[in-house]
């Protein structure tokens, strides 16, 4: 009689202690957290400026790359799975970006959509992801804020609540009146936590 007891009692801690395992992994609604870096790359400019003397000049007459050194970054991500294997999200990252020998903050927010792939019982998990999204650089260099669409393409490793993401990530198209910029693709490498 106090066997059983004993087996129902350790079948029934074993359940309870396997919830919130089996709850995080038939969540519909999930937030991550991540840091990681940008890893270098180049950065293009062209453009004109006012000089000294009131006159315009070419920024980058030169047609100089400039470099896009390593950068910390950390975001929030929230996706919710529309389907058993489609994820649709939203982003927010904040870059202390490293250019022109200068630093200032780069913040990006947009959309994603990500795909689990293999088996969902799995130990380790991948999910590639297509993200796109509006960022804003602060004042560097010779100008001032500029505003940027971003391509993000990798994919994230998942295992239990931990994750890794390892994407390729450019803004192909940027600028403000005075400036048209550019930089990527560089990789972003970050590890986070699904909450």
């Amino acid at each position: 009689m106090r066997i059983s007891i004993i087996a129902h009692l350790s079948l029934a801690f074993t359940i309870v202690a396997a919830m919130p395992l089996m709850a995080q992994s038939e969540r519909a609604l999930q937030v991550s957290i991540r840091a990681g870096v940008m890893t270098p790359g180049t950065f293009y400019l062209e453009g004109t400026r006012i000089d000294t003397r009131g006159r315009e000049v070419n920024i980058n007459q030169y047609s100089y790359d400039y470099s896009l050194d390593l950068s910390q970054n950390v975001g929030l991500a929230l996706d919710y799975r529309l389907m058993p294997r489609l994820h649709v999200g939203a982003f927010a990252d904040v870059t202390n970006m490293n250019a022109f020998d200068e630093k200032a903050l780069f913040v990006d927010a947009g959309g994603t959509m990500k795909v689990d792939v293999g088996s969902m019982e799995s130990a380790l998990r991948f999910r590639p992801m297509l993200g796109v999204g509006f960022a804003t650089l602060g004042p560097i260099y010779e100008f001032q804020n500029t505003h940027y669409l971003t391509l993000k393409l990798g994919t994230e490793i998942i295992h239990g609540s931990y994750l890794a993401e390892i994407s390729a990530y450019a803004a192909p198209s940027g600028g403000n009146a005075m400036v048209t910029t550019s930089f990527g693709p560089v990789a972003q490498i970050r590890i986070g936590r699904l909450f």
